[in-house]
């Protein structure tokens, strides 16, 4: 690959996988990105999140996947940030 350009895009891998990726933020909207990856073809889609930690927003989050999952096929990496952001945050993991 030569160039990747930045916005909603993705990698065409050399065996043919495609993967993409999203923000945190992406995955709460309701026309989040990876739908429109997915409608292009996008198999993987990785999300590199920051979510803090609040009771029960475990099953938000869980749902929010499998329902992306549901909608659009491949797979769904998530990954959350863990420890405090030195003041008053504390992210839980939960990947």
């Amino acid at each position: 690959q030569k160039h990747a350009p930045f916005g909603i895009s993705f990698l065409h891998c050399a065996d043919g996988t495609t993967i993409g990726c999203e923000s945190c933020e992406e995955l709460w909207t309701p026309q989040s990105s990876h739908i429109t990856m997915a409608l292009q073809g996008v198999e993987i889609i990785g999300n590199g999140s920051g979510s803090h930690h609040e009771l029960r927003k475990l099953n938000t989050r869980l749902e929010l996947m499998v329902h992306a999952t549901q909608k659009c096929g491949g797979v769904y990496l998530y990954a959350n940030q863990r420890g405090c952001d030195g003041g008053r945050l504390y992210f839980d993991g939960c990947a």
